[in-house]
């Protein structure tokens, strides 16, 4: 059986005639198999290396002609894993552009990890001493290595360090060397032992305060008013090193997110409504990239139509092409920026609460940040923006699925289909709907904001007693910590105060509530669905911020034979739902959610799965209010071979940071999903979803975990790390088809089977029949209405 190959996108990078295109000919394989790119200019070589953890192979883009930082297209960073940046031992200029280089990276493809290596090492004319090389040790994900090309010195570290990585391994090693084309030149035992003492030394020294520093801080910012993109440097700086509290609560705590609220101190303006709009309908899909549509008005690049937001953009129209089109569509928007709002107190966010699939947002012609998201989004867009003035938001949205936007897309050749021609497949069959589908804002905060809160509340074995711990991160600039003070007010639906403390930097506590009243779900008390608001008040001088978090008190176990909510066993009766409709799509529509709710609560149903992504959270508000339970789902979808790798795991773990970060904090949200159907019974499933599962727990050890599956007992290889099992069926339908009469022993057989092994709660998570509507015969028949509703009555 053909071995598994793993690929990863690097980008080489450095000034002109500091020996690229040398390195990367020295792999034999590599030049034999390359492959241009003429859209871009560049060249791709496909390096392979056997490794102990399979083979990886580097698909290396080396640019064609002599560039410059700044003067590539963003089409040549997109998608990129990590990067190769040389520069000439012998030619000081080269290093010195070498920050350049790496702004340029951090810019389009923020903190991937990036080799530089000094070329030429094998010659004794060097100019760039090992002391004087200290760039890469004042940045994250950086490495240094002395190369020569010409002499096949140090070739393979490079790459070597690049997988382990990138596999999130440090013990991945080589287990051959690669082929390589025979030296040109012998490099000099002694000169080579030299310098590799020198570096070692340098390595171990201080870090000198001298003109790196410069090359660091100066270079790039020199000319802010010609570069397009300085201002996003000083947001990144900003954004992603916020300055942290000292408290030990928060020194490994990660930024949070909290959904805008308006208050005293905070501000919204809704950016929705009536977009300009354009899908980019060239053969590569990158003619905005190439023609930078993102710095001039986006109807001065050619014909725009209106388009709302929020909404998926496949049924707007009517144009056919538009409705399936797959790529990169573009959107634009002019709006106005208060005056207010400039001053150096305030935090201005935009704020994108979801998008499908892959996102890139600039501000008047700046990026501003760029994400693959189901959920939320944003940037602090302060030196962005003009204030009191008119201001351009440009947003790019690729609806490809998969870890990249090339991913799963297939190239239809042959004189029956036109040039170019692509279809896209799918591990799901639901519509791809795609565009802006939630809603954008701008929200401010003071530069002393809470940034996160985390709640876990518990109830006394009678449930009349409540105790809420409360955990809370808050940024500030270093002269406002030591006099900042916390409150933290808990208050009935009376608007009544129950609970307080208050202190002196606190950023976690407890509330204790007597004669509490729990979250019960729909079923189980005559008052489903009660709510407290915690108000978060930090004070200095003055009022700085106050953030209000709606709070249910309730509790969640999992035995082996019981679900139980706040004590007491809870049955899901409920729905497989999907975020969509016609015309909007996925976009969110107020209307639909309330009549949505108003049918699912008539029908009975107390509990929901977000099948099979995260829905919006005006969705999930309304599951509070309601009392209805809710199987919080990642967009995780029919996940099987080659997408058990180590890019993918390392993307669900993050996506399952971004959800629990999210929805941490609903009482309806009592079980947490990793997956939908996935292949399960693959042999690499259990290692990958051992990871997943233990992820999730360790980040909420308060909610079960699990994921939806169609295997069998004897097969599955992952439901052994579950708390509940889920089991999607389709009994009469899509085995044993037509024949109803089979539905009930099959069902008990199977869920005796799962519980006999496994002994945990089962869920029978999907069932049914499909229907044409208005399609009727008796005795009943597959696709009748009446075969649907006798198939519902025998489960």
């Amino acid at each position: 059986m053909a071995q598994t190959v793993t690929m990863f996108k690097v980008l080489l990078l450095g000034d002109g005639a500091t020996g690229k295109t040398t390195f990367v000919k020295r792999h034999r394989m590599g030049e034999s198999e390359k492959k241009c790119v003429a859209t871009l200019g560049v060249e791709v070589y496909p390096l392979k290396f056997n490794t102990n953890r399979g083979i990886i192979q580097f698909n290396v883009w080396d640019i064609a002609g002599q560039k410059k930082p700044g003067q590539l297209r963003d089409g040549y960073y997109i998608c990129t894993q990590c990067a190769i940046v040389l520069f000439d031992v012998t030619s000081r200029v080269t290093y010195d552009n070498v920050p350049n280089w790496h702004k340029d990276i951090i810019r389009i493809c923020e903190n991937i990890p990036i080799v530089i290596c000094g070329n030429k090492c094998d010659i004794k004319d060097r100019k760039v001493k090992a002391k004087s090389i200290t760039f890469h040790r004042k940045k994250d994900n950086l490495q240094y290595y002395d190369i020569s090309a010409k002499s096949n010195y140090n070739f393979e570290k490079p790459f070597l360090w690049l997988a382990r990585k990138l596999m999130g391994d440090p013990n991945v090693e080589f287990t051959e060397m690669p082929a390589l084309l025979p030296p040109e030149v012998v490099m000099d035992p002694n000169m080579q032992q030299m310098y590799e003492a020198e570096l070692k030394q340098a390595q171990e020294a201080a870090l000198p305060d001298d003109e790196d520093d410069d090359l660091q801080n100066g270079i790039v910012f020199a000319n802010k008013s010609s570069s397009r993109l300085s201002n996003f440097e000083e947001y990144f700086d900003a954004h992603e090193k916020p300055s942290q509290p000292s408290a030990p609560t928060t020194s490994t705590a990660h930024q949070g997110m909290l959904y805008p609220r308006e208050s005293e101190s905070r501000q919204i303006k809704d950016l929705c409504g009536l977009w300009s709009f354009r899908a980019d309908k060239s053969q590569n899909r990158n003619a905005g990239f190439e023609e930078k549509w993102y710095e001039q008005d986006l109807a001065k690049t050619g014909p725009v139509i209106p388009m709302a937001v929020p909404s998926s953009f496949n049924d707007v129209t009517q144009d056919d092409t538009l409705r399936t089109f797959i790529g990169w569509v573009w959107y634009d928007r002019i709006v106005y920026v208060p005056k207010s709002w400039k001053t150096e107190d305030l935090r201005v966010v935009l704020r994108f609460d979801s998008a499908h699939y892959n996102t890139i947002v600039w501000v008047n012609g700046q990026h501003a940040c760029r994400i693959p998201s189901h959920l939320p989004f944003e940037a602090q867009v302060n030196t962005l923006i003009q204030y009191g003035d008119a201001n351009r938001i440009t947003v790019a949205v690729n609806n490809t699925q998969g870890n990249n936007v090339t991913s799963w897309k297939t190239d239809l050749t042959g004189p029956q289909y036109p040039p170019g021609y692509f279809i896209q497949t799918y591990e799901f069959d639901f519509f791809n709907y795609a565009g802006i589908h939630r809603l954008v804002r701008f929200y401010t905060t003071p530069q002393v904001y809470i940034s996160d809160i985390s709640v876990v509340t518990d109830l006394s074995p009678n449930n009349t007693e409540g105790s809420l711990q409360f955990k809370a991160l808050i940024i500030s600039p270093e002269r406002y910590r030591a006099s900042l003070t916390m409150k933290y007010e808990l208050y009935d639906t009376n608007g009544k105060v129950v609970a307080s403390v208050s202190g002196s930097g606190m950023e976690s506590g407890v509330l204790k509530v007597s004669d509490v009243k729990p979250w019960w779900p729909i079923g189980l008390s005559d008052a489903p669905g009660y709510l407290y608001n915690l108000k978060v008040t930090v004070s200095g001088s003055d009022i700085l911020d106050v953030y209000k978090l709606p709070v249910g008190f309730r509790t969640v176990k999992v035995t082996s034979t019981q679900f139980l909510i706040n004590g007491k066993p809870f049955y899901f009766k409920g729905f497989n739902m999907h975020e969509d409709s016609e015309i909007r799509g996925k976009g969110l529509d107020l209307p639909l959610i309330l009549k949505n709710f108003n049918i699912f609560t008539w029908l009975g149903g107390n509990a929901f799965r977000t099948s099979h992504y995260p829905y919006a959270e005006e969705i999930m508000d309304m599951a509070d209010q309601l009392g209805i339970v809710v199987i919080d789902e990642c967009p995780g979808v029919g996940i099987r071979s080659p997408n058990f790798g180590p890019a993918s795991l390392s993307h669900h773990l993050s996506v399952m940071n971004e959800l629990v970060r999210r929805d941490k904090n609903r009482p309806s949200v009592v079980m947490w999903s990793v997956a939908n159907e996935p292949k399960s019974d693959a042999p690499q499933a259990e290692a990958y979803f051992k990871s997943v599962i233990n992820h999730t727990r360790h980040l909420d050890p308060t909610r079960p975990v699990t994921f939806v599956g169609n295997k069998s007992p004897s097969t599955d290889r992952v439901v052994q790390f579950v708390d509940v099992i889920c089991h999607n069926h389709y009994y009469a339908w899509y085995e044993d088809s037509g024949h109803l009469e089979l539905i009930q022993l099959q069902l008990e057989y199977d869920l005796r089977e799962w519980f006999e092994k496994f002994t945990k709660p089962v869920i029978q998570s999907e069932y049914g029949a499909g229907t044409i509507a208005g399609l009727h015969m008796y005795p009943p028949v597959m696709f009748t209405e009446d075969y649907q509703v006798c198939c519902h009555c025998k489960l």
